[in-house]
């Protein structure tokens, strides 16, 4: 799954992938940039917004609401 894609208003590539089993979130980056949590993704996309990347809104929108969806109890 694809949260952006690099393009005129994204300077990043965002995927959710699997890794030996587990869900991980990866950012095609130099280095490039794998995590495990919504918060971690957040936390490294706000890091390109500060350094003036082209971060898209829904990306952060659609983590944002993963992890309030996880947070959940079941």
């Amino acid at each position: 799954m694809s949260y952006a894609k690099f393009g005129e208003e994204s300077d990043v590539y965002v995927i959710k992938s699997t890794n030996e089993g587990r869900e991980v979130l990866v950012c095609f980056c130099t280095p490039q940039f794998t995590c495990v949590s919504e918060q971690g993704m957040l936390d490294h996309l706000n890091k390109h917004v500060k350094d003036g990347d082209n971060v898209p809104g829904e990306a952060i929108r659609r983590l944002l609401a993963e992890k309030k969806d996880r947070a959940k109890p079941k």
